[in-house]
């Protein structure tokens, strides 16, 4: 976690816990943090390496769904690396349980994918019947 600021690795260790504490097993990923001279962030994850590169810009909110988002791509099931319906589900959960602010995070991600939208309305299928 070299280089990552303290909000990020807490975060990302948070995660770690509340994956373990739902039964799985999760790999903890090399994480390559960059500053980058904007708002967005944008990120990319390795599966098969464990590792995932950030590069962070100026809004923290945006930072913690390009974490989330590409440690997703670690946990999700092979091929975790592909915007897979199943990669759609764990992020969206992990974004839940974040508690970030969902419709940001529809309007941030629905605009990277299709898929995010299908998952996005599975999960508040989910949350309405209580899972």
């Amino acid at each position: 976690m070299k280089g990552m600021p303290k909000w990020a690795a807490d975060l990302m260790g948070d995660a770690i816990a509340y994956q373990v504490g739902q039964g799985r097993t999760v790999q903890v990923p090399k994480v390559v943090w960059r500053r980058a001279r904007r708002k967005s962030s944008s990120g990319a994850a390795y599966p098969t390496k464990g590792v995932v590169h950030i590069s962070v810009g100026s809004d923290r909110l945006d930072a913690k769904l390009t974490l989330l988002h590409e440690l997703a791509h670690i946990w999700a099931p092979p091929p975790g690396w592909t915007h897979s319906p199943a990669f759609w589900d764990l992020a969206w959960e992990l974004y839940r349980w974040a508690k970030l602010p969902i419709q940001y995070v529809k309007q941030r991600e629905g605009s990277y994918r299709k898929g995010a939208l299908v998952a996005y309305h599975k999960s508040m299928k989910k949350e309405e019947e209580g899972a």
